[in-house]
């Protein structure tokens, strides 16, 4: 297969990989079509519906679905329609309202983990949103001809231009704070890719229906349409086909490395009682195929991690039995440490390494509160326990990092544990 296709299909899994997403842009457009049909009772039970599962499918679909509401109330041609839109709203806040304080006493939290590890401070989102809007550098410089053609007010007043448009522009802002963690190839923005395109069409239609003779024929602004879809879809391409050969390594890498190792440490599973306890950053594979007991250091399937951080205290509570590390930055101890293993040295590969501190001097200061891997490693290996209480059993390289796996002394089947891991780490 040719790299630039192969490389649409990365594109594709990493934007869309994970059923919420599929749902959010199914989602997403079911609620613009309710929202763009003249206004009924039975479109309005339909926006109400699609609203509520958008944010059932992810709760950040509240700043998609409320600009839509709040379009159709301000657009509203008569105060009857104004009132149906209002009760709808009502209808639909309601419904939210109870369905969040039931999950919020089921789970004990309102809103899932990702929430509160994606909580960032400032606008660490900024970057990823304006490289995102970037990318759809040719539609805008179409919109702009077309609100020159038409004249900006006419996009303006119209009623389907805005519900199309303004949505998914405040959706987009809406990720300026959160930190965007796990969202490799803008795969939470994603969703609003079709909305944009629609919008651009919007505005191309009503362009079209104002033109006079002086404007550029229906052909000639086609075709700009079609060629600005056709240089989105490149430009978004090519940014990834750049990195065709990581990718191409990374896939072999889940297979031959995660899927096998975890695949491996199912034989733990079955130790007699208790089976050993995993701790990594990693929890897709590994845990999944291994089906040992798991906890989540970076705090997306932990609930103590993702509300309160990775605390020193809640390792030792824990004390997993290994440790899967990744983000590990180690370095040789120089002269001044006269060769003494301190909290942040240990014997690993058959010589003393230490944390490299300048690997980690930008998340020291909030290393609890990261939730990534640089973080959660720090906190194990800066754990004033842990040289003493674990040690370094093996290593294998992963795409660009590589995974270290440290065991604790004193497990009871440390040696069946420790020799189902060598063995896997030297094929």
């Amino acid at each position: 297969m040719p790299p630039f296709l192969q490389e649409i299909l990365d594109l594709t899994f990493h934007a869309f990989h994970g059923l919420e997403t599929s749902l959010h842009i199914l989602l997403f457009s079911i609620v613009a079509a309710f929202a763009v049909r003249n206004i009924s009772s039975r479109s309005i039970s339909g926006l109400i519906v699609a609203s509520l599962f958008s944010f059932m499918t992810r709760p950040d679909a509240l700043a998609y679905v409320i600009p839509v509401w709040a379009v159709l109330f301000l657009y509203a041609e008569t105060k009857v329609t104004r009132k149906h839109i209002f009760l709808g709203f009502a209808v639909f806040a309601t419904m939210l309202i109870a369905y969040s304080l039931l999950k919020w006493q089921y789970f004990g939290y309102p809103v899932p983990n990702t929430y509160y590890i994606k909580n960032g401070s400032r606008l660490v989102g900024f970057s990823y949103v304006k490289d995102y809007l970037m990318k759809f550098g040719p539609l805008w410089v179409l919109l702009a001809y077309l609100a020159g053609q038409n004249g900006l007010i006419v996009l303006l007043q119209d009623k389907i231009f805005m519900l199309l448009f303004l949505p998914a522009i405040v959706f987009c802002l809406a990720y300026i704070k959160p930190s965007p963690i796990l969202a490799q190839e803008y795969r939470f923005l994603i969703p609003t890719l079709p909305v944009f395109f629609l919008a651009t069409f919007r505005a191309l239609t009503l362009a079209q229906a104002g033109q006079s003779e002086n404007h550029w024929s229906s052909a000639e602004v086609n075709g700009i349409y079609v060629s600005a879809l056709v240089v989105v879809s490149m430009v978004m391409s090519f940014s990834l086909w750049k990195q065709y050969d990581n990718y191409n390594k990374y896939f072999d890498a889940i297979q031959s490395r995660l899927v096998s190792t975890g695949t491996a440490l199912e034989l733990a599973k079955h130790f007699p009682s208790p089976p050993p306890v995993l701790a990594t950053g990693d929890v897709g594979a590994i845990p999944y195929f291994s089906g040992l007991p798991t906890i989540d250091i970076i705090g997306l399937t932990d609930e103590t991690v993702a509300h309160k951080g990775l605390s020193h205290s809640y390792l030792q509570k824990v004390s997993p039995d290994l440790y899967i590390l990744q983000n590990l930055y180690l370095t040789t101890p120089d002269a001044s440490t006269d060769g003494a293993i301190t909290d942040y040295c240990m014997m690993i590969a058959d010589e003393l390494q230490c944390l490299d501190m300048d690997s980690y001097r930008t998340i020291v200061a909030d290393a609890e509160r990261r939730h990534s891997g640089r973080g959660s490693t720090f906190q194990v290996f800066t754990m004033p326990i842990f040289s003493q209480e674990y040690q370094y059993l093996a290593q294998f390289a992963f795409g660009k990092d590589t995974y270290f796996f440290f065991i604790r002394k004193d497990y009871v089947y440390r040696g069946e544990l420790a020799a189902i891991i060598e063995a896997e780490t030297r094929t």
